[in-house]
């Protein structure tokens, strides 16, 4: 049984979520709260032609490195991804996941934006204060896991009331990576 909300302790909140992944064969849906999260799909970095992922350190081509200040998250390194361009202009929340825990909660007005031009490719000017420090955090978080053997997987609950879900999806489980910046 996992801790999902990681409160310490299981609870009905870890039972539910454990229960709707075991009664499934493979990661194809998610249940948080009764909204309903299909697989996406496994989020897979850029590899070079001998497997390995791509790394990229964004932050030294940035024209005004020399008078910018790195955020905590800018350094790198990062990776590269994508996913299908069939999800623009789709609004909802999104979760991140790997195989053992709920990573990240999201929302967007246009789901492959965010992630293709969001997480999905770190600009230089992010890397630096005032960039998006969340894009560059979740970017590298999602690299570590690859670099560690791991897998990490991207659900998606369509509505256009994203905010309240949102909301109240990480009230509820406080996954490690919403924390404040």
């Amino acid at each position: 049984m996992i801790d999902w909300n990681r409160n310490g302790k299981i609870d009905p909140v870890d039972i539910g979520i454990s229960i709707a992944i075991a009664s499934q064969d493979s990661f194809d849906s998610l249940d948080l709260m009764g909204y309903l999260f299909p697989l996406v799909q496994e989020i897979d970095p850029d590899r070079n032609v001998k497997g390995q992922i791509r790394q990229y350190m964004p932050h030294v081509l940035y024209e005004k490195r020399n008078t910018g200040k790195l955020h905590k998250y800018g350094a790198g390194p990062f990776c590269r991804f994508s996913m299908s361009k069939r999800w623009r202009g789709v609004s909802g929340v999104y979760a991140i996941c790997d195989t053992q825990q709920l990573l990240y909660i999201g929302q967007c007005v246009d789901f492959a934006k965010r992630f293709n031009a969001g997480y999905g490719i770190i600009s230089p000017r992010n890397c630096y204060e005032g960039g998006q420090l969340t894009n560059c955090k979740i970017n590298a978080m999602i690299l570590r896991k690859y670099l560690a053997g791991e897998h990490v997987y991207l659900y998606f609950y369509k509505t256009s009331d994203y905010d309240r879900v949102e909301r109240i999806l990480i009230s509820k489980f406080q996954p490690p990576y919403n924390g404040r910046e």
